[in-house]
């Protein structure tokens, strides 16, 4: 499995701090089938929601890629 980060996924993992980053990129390893995942609906169907604690993960599948579009706080996910 690939993976592709926007620029926006790279501009906000290289703000945080050191140990929220490790645990975002441990939840990467487990994608697409493992962790805590909600497919979404109106806007945004056909992405997936990746919950890591306070933080959300938007991202898609495509063929052998991850393409993640956004990592954002909870209240600005959506």
């Amino acid at each position: 499995m690939r993976f592709k980060l926007s620029r926006q996924a790279e501009k906000a993992i290289s703000k945080l701090d050191a140990s929220t980053a490790g645990r975002i990129f441990k939840a990467f390893v487990g994608l697409p089938s493992k962790g805590d995942i909600k497919a979404l609906d109106g806007k945004h169907k056909g992405q997936f929601r990746l919950r890591v604690g306070d933080w959300r993960i938007i991202y898609e599948i495509h063929d052998e890629t991850v393409s993640v579009a956004h990592i954002l706080p909870r209240g600005d996910a959506y």
